[in-house]
């Protein structure tokens, strides 16, 4: 998106904000300098994210194994058991090999189960409420 169209965005959906609140407007803005501060320092932090944290690059459902199957972008491999999974416990084979990455590979979803999980918080082993 266009800087011009995200600043006029954010303007927008600043002032319904105000306007709901009732507050004045102007006390919320941020100037042109602290924009573009916060601004390079949000893209600097993306950038790190990207070049660190591992991301999938393909993802698939292994039948004969009963293994989800993640490549990742740092090289490595990694296989769990979607038994150990809230949301992904007791699904079919079928519903299983339905999977996408989305994104920029942070985050897989299985669309039809209506799932969607962090890599690097399945890597952590945050599986679910219930473990």
């Amino acid at each position: 998106m266009e800087k011009k169209k995200f600043d006029r965005l954010m303007e927008s959906a600043n002032q319904a904000l105000e306007h709901a609140k009732g507050e004045s407007m102007q006390s919320k803005y941020l100037g042109d300098e602290e924009f573009e501060k916060q601004f390079e320092e949000a893209t600097k932090r993306g950038e790190e994210t990207m070049r660190t944290q591992p991301r999938a690059v393909a993802v698939r459902y292994d039948r004969k194994q009963k293994r989800v199957v993640i490549e990742l972008s740092n090289d490595c491999v990694f296989i769990f058991p979607p038994g150990l999974v809230e949301g992904l416990a007791g699904k079919s084979t079928q519903e299983l090999s339905v999977v996408r990455i989305l994104g920029a590979g942070f985050t897989l979803e299985w669309s039809a189960l209506d799932e969607h999980y962090s890599v690097v918080g399945l890597m952590q082993g945050l599986l679910g409420t219930t473990t």
